[in-house]
């Protein structure tokens, strides 16, 4: 039996200036979604991966009765709560506010471990600025990470973790690659300045074995710490290096209600495999992803990514089409990327980006999007280019920096510009302040002229194989058999995407068909509209649209627009709406223009 009477929960006190401080910025910095979450936790492991690949578990567990018991007394309940009901005595954290007053953790508490295997694990001493566990544990907007293919650079990522904590708590438990002892553990809550019977605090708590000489909590190490992780869920295996993180009172800040346990483990599926099949399906597999238990792998090649995953297959072997003609084909193309001048390192060099580019099967998932990602190989985005009108769908990657086959400086020169062209949460490629202080100008045209020349290049792809192959032309008889073909538009920055669209006559009406798709966790709301054209594609005059049918969700017509609203839990609706009755002439020889858009109800 191991004795926990030395560990403690340290807070520093308020200074005697009388300055408080509220909500750590480093949390609002993140949207707070389940896919961040899972992003950020599988890019800390991925960064931290030692000898070429490394594994991560993720497993929910829900602590009662006995265990529950032993969790508490080990982690000092009664102590934590103390400072946790002076946090939500201020009512300045609503999440804090909320879990002390539905006093769930009477009877149970929620714990999420994040266990990655192969990783360098949480080495360093307890001041040792440079280093991981400093990094991870005390620290706050500062980062470590010297790779340029590193998925981290802003040293906020690690905020997710107490984001997504009811409690505001987190613990650490891990096997360093480079120390002696094969067990570590440390914990921290991330709340705010708060007040108890014992006075005034500040809002950062360590949790760990009391040091008598600094009068602070210092990180327990090996079978003290073994045992003590035990009881708090948070272990970590002894048999491989790397980091065990355990969110406390595990909850998605985005919701209301309580998830359950298979619907948690499978949104973290979803996001693992939707954002790092580059990593998990490449020839070496830097990175495997369990959920649940260590035999339960994610499989991007088993779930809607998997058109996706043929492409890193034909990059790394090198194995082409040589022209798009049928579903399946794959072919490649390199675009020039030039790289502006660094302030400190001078000259750049100039290198390309390999774009792979898959004939889509009509009814695929993820179609007509383009994957964006560089050397730590996540999804950094999912570009949707679904309004080329006559072009085939299609699935494509954009392969960059250190990702691509052996790189050279070239590659490595953009890796680190694509990095500073990433914001806290990673999820686009745009000018960034980082981008501002690191790069001289014209930094921004030369990132815009890169994605025109990419855009342009799969544009011509997909169209022009359109036109000449087989497939294209009977598509586009089949879609538009009177008339011109309805032009198609998409609102700017919509979160609904649009794909499948296609329409034909029959009863003097145009009947449309397609496919809406929302891909964040909230309710949203689709909307379409029609008008016809003049001679340069302009709208004039509105068609008001009739009878819409869907296959979820809900469709209703206002003022001859179709509007169709979905819940949180529904990701794509099929939708078939029809034109008001149009005269013979317009069927034939008028185009229509179809606007859809759509947003989200947050």
């Amino acid at each position: 039996m191991i004795n926990v009477v030395n560990t403690c929960w340290y807070y520093d006190e308020a200074p005697d200036s009388g300055i408080k401080k509220g909500i750590n910025p480093s949390e609002m910095a993140f949207e707070g979604d389940f896919d961040t979450f899972v992003r950020e936790a599988l890019q800390n492991s991925n960064d931290a991966v030692k000898n070429g690949n490394g594994s991560v578990i993720f497993q929910l567990q829900e602590l009662e009765g006995d265990r529950l018991q032993r969790f508490k007394d080990s982690i000092k309940w009664d102590n934590h709560m103390d400072h946790l009901e002076g946090v939500a005595k201020t009512g300045r954290m609503k999440k804090i506010k909320k879990f002390v007053e539905e006093g769930e953790y009477e009877d149970r508490i929620r714990v999420l471990k994040v266990e990655d295997r192969g990783c360098e694990g949480l080495n360093g001493g307890e001041e040792e600025e440079d280093s991981n566990f400093y990094a991870l544990t005390k620290s706050v907007g500062l980062t470590h990470k010297s790779s340029d293919s590193s998925g981290g650079s802003y040293g906020l990522g690690k905020s997710v973790y107490s984001k997504f904590s009811r409690a505001g708590t987190v613990i650490y438990s891990s096997n360093p690659a480079d120390e002696d002892s094969d067990a570590r553990l440390f914990g921290r809550t991330m709340v705010i300045d708060h007040e108890t019977v014992d006075g005034s605090y500040q809002g950062n708590g360590l949790f760990g074995k009391y040091d008598e000489e600094k009068g602070i909590a210092v990180s327990l190490w090996g079978d003290e710490a073994h045992e003590i992780a035990k009881n708090l869920g948070a272990d970590h295996s002894r048999k491989y290096t790397g980091t065990s993180i355990s969110v406390v009172g595990f909850s998605d800040p985005t919701r209301q209600e309580r998830m359950s346990q298979n619907k948690i483990h499978e949104k973290i599926r979803d996001s693992a495999s939707k954002y790092f099949w580059p990593a998990i399906e490449s020839k070496d597999q830097r990175l495997s992803v369990y959920v649940g238990n260590e035999t339960n792998h994610v499989k991007p090649a088993e779930r809607d990514e998997q058109p996706f995953v043929e492409l890193p297959q034909a990059y790394e072997e090198q194995s082409f089409d040589e022209e798009l003609e049928k579903e399946g084909d794959i072919i490649q193309k390199r675009i020039e990327a030039k790289v502006p001048e660094h302030y400190e390192d001078g000259e750049t060099e100039n290198t390309e980006v390999d774009l792979v580019i898959r004939i889509a099967e009509d009814d695929a998932d993820y179609a007509n999007r383009l994957a964006k990602f560089r050397g730590s190989r996540m999804v950094v985005s999912y570009d949707i280019k679904n309004n080329w009108l006559g072009s085939n769908s299609f699935h494509a990657m954009l392969v960059c920096g250190e990702a691509r086959n052996e790189p050279n400086k070239g590659d490595r020169d953009l890796e680190k510009f694509l990095k500073a062209a990433e914001p806290p949460e990673h999820d686009k490629w745009d000018s960034t302040e980082r981008m501002r202080n690191t790069y001289k100008q014209p930094y921004k045209k030369k990132l815009d002229d890169m994605m025109d020349r990419v855009e342009k290049e799969l544009k011509s792809a997909v169209t022009q194989q359109a036109e000449i192959g087989e497939k294209g032309a009977e598509k586009l008889s089949e879609m538009f058999p009177f008339g011109k073909a309805p032009v198609e538009s998409e609102t700017p920055g919509s979160s609904v995407s649009f794909s499948n669209r296609s329409g034909h006559v029959e009863d003097g009406r145009w009947h449309l068909t397609g496919k809406a798709e929302c891909e964040e966790d909230a309710e949203w709301v689709a909307h379409i509209t029609a008008s016809n054209t003049d001679e340069d594609g302009g709208s004039l005059d509105k068609i008001e649209l009739e009878d819409p049918t869907v296959n979820a969700g809900d469709a209703r017509i206002e003022d001859g627009t179709c509007i169709i609203e979905a819940d949180s839990d529904t990701d794509q609706v099929q939708f078939e709406v029809k034109t008001e009755e149009l005269p013979e002439r317009a069927l034939r020889h008028e185009a229509i223009n179809l606007r859809t858009g759509g947003e989200v109800n947050r």
